[in-house]
């Protein structure tokens, strides 16, 4: 027993007198909360734009507050090394919040050997939220605007997290569920889209629906609108508001806000026809009636149920066409779908999968309850 307790006395101390083998002080790094990537392809390098914490002019009042360095380089790792010739500390790399592409480079060159990288890297997070940029290049995205305070990179983080609170109107995507959706049948992915736009006297990042990647390629874009009813439909929507036009009238009339929404997809192939089925079941909130309808009434309910119902099957076959014939990916996972529930199937078919995706035909059921007039008065 002895000999145990002195054995092991002797391990912990060896392990407290080491430490972590890698340790640095906070003073000796430079913390990576946010990247924007570009492609100089008049020098055929990387162009990488970072947002490091300046912890040393942080204040209870401020915050903490960013500072920008540029660096190129021929790869990823080693525009990150070349940062030490002029950076008199080492970058770390373990709490970046986003992740910003340039749309030219993910057209051109695609994402995939970006997210290699930053997967294979030890120090990088698979967690860090990645999107695209619409504007000229995506460090404009990262550049904060005129009087901005805090970091921008966290600003930008928040506002993707917080709109599938409110709005629903993109998608946060993480860098490890876009990599396993490229390497499932499915072989595409949404992401985040950013563009500048004008508030007041500043220019600052906005959010603009989402960006399409079919096989690790930027193919096109979805507006607001349409992430919204593709996040309906794909059963990835908490809530957000539907204005719609109850009377007939050119312009919306009423406002409905979600409270609950559950969707199903499913499919059915005969004689080498393929339909894809779409089923919605929302639960809603009257929020605004400018229509001056008598809500106490059931006829009137159901028909704004019925004005409902209509608007969301509009838009899901919309989209849905815009899916199979513009951008012709299968954002949705109709093929995870099959390969799961029908494997044998899924090998008959899957070397013509998108020839088969593109012709079929699209089912959508849609299924509306109003709960609450939100009338208090």
């Amino acid at each position: 027993m002895f000999k145990k307790i002195t054995a092991l006395t002797l391990s912990l101390s060896f392990v407290f007198l080491i430490g972590c083998w890698n340790y640095r002080d906070l003073d000796e790094m430079n913390i990576v909360v946010g990247i924007a990537l570009d492609y100089d392809r008049m020098t055929n390098q990387y162009a990488m734009t970072l947002e490091v914490a300046d912890l040393t002019g942080s204040s209870d009042e401020s915050g903490i507050s960013g500072k920008m360095i540029y660096t190129k380089g021929r790869t990823l790792f080693e525009a990150a090394r070349n940062t030490k010739r002029r950076e008199q500390d080492k970058l770390f790399f373990g709490s970046p919040n986003v992740l910003i592409i340039d749309q030219e480079l993910a057209y051109k060159q695609g994402i995939e050997a970006v997210m290699e990288w930053f997967i294979r890297d030890a120090e990088c997070r698979e967690s860090i939220c990645v999107a695209i940029s619409r504007a000229e290049t995506a460090s404009d995205i990262l550049t904060p605007p005129k009087d901005t305070k805090g970091l921008v990179s966290e600003r930008l983080h928040d506002i993707i997290r917080e709109d599938g609170e409110v709005n629903s109107t993109t998608f946060r995507a993480q860098l490890y569920q876009i990599y396993n959706f490229l390497n499932a049948p499915r072989r595409c992915a949404i992401l985040p889209a950013f563009h500048r736009t004008q508030d007041g006297e500043r220019v600052v990042p906005e959010v603009l629906g989402v960006a399409v990647i079919k096989g690790g390629f930027l193919v096109g874009f979805l507006s607001p609108e349409e992430t919204k009813y593709l996040l309906l439909a794909d059963n990835k929507m908490k809530t957000t508001i539907l204005p719609i036009s109850v009377m007939g009238r050119p312009t919306a009339d009423a406002t409905l806000e979600v409270l609950e929404n559950h969707s199903k997809k499913s499919f059915k192939y005969e004689n080498g026809q393929l339909t894809l089925i779409i089923k919605t079941g929302t639960i809603f909130s009257l929020a605004e009636n400018q229509a001056q309808l008598d809500i106490m009434d059931k006829n009137n309910v159901k028909m704004i149920e019925d004005a409902t119902k209509e608007e969301i099957k509009y838009n899901i076959e919309s989209l849905m066409n815009t899916l199979q014939k513009d951008l012709k990916t299968d954002v949705m996972g109709f093929s995870d779908h099959i390969y799961k529930t029908k494997p044998r199937l899924w090998d008959e078919i899957k070397d013509y999968w998108d020839e088969l995706y593109e012709n079929a035909k699209v089912e959508v059921e849609v299924k509306v309850k109003i709960v609450n007039s939100a009338f208090t008065k």
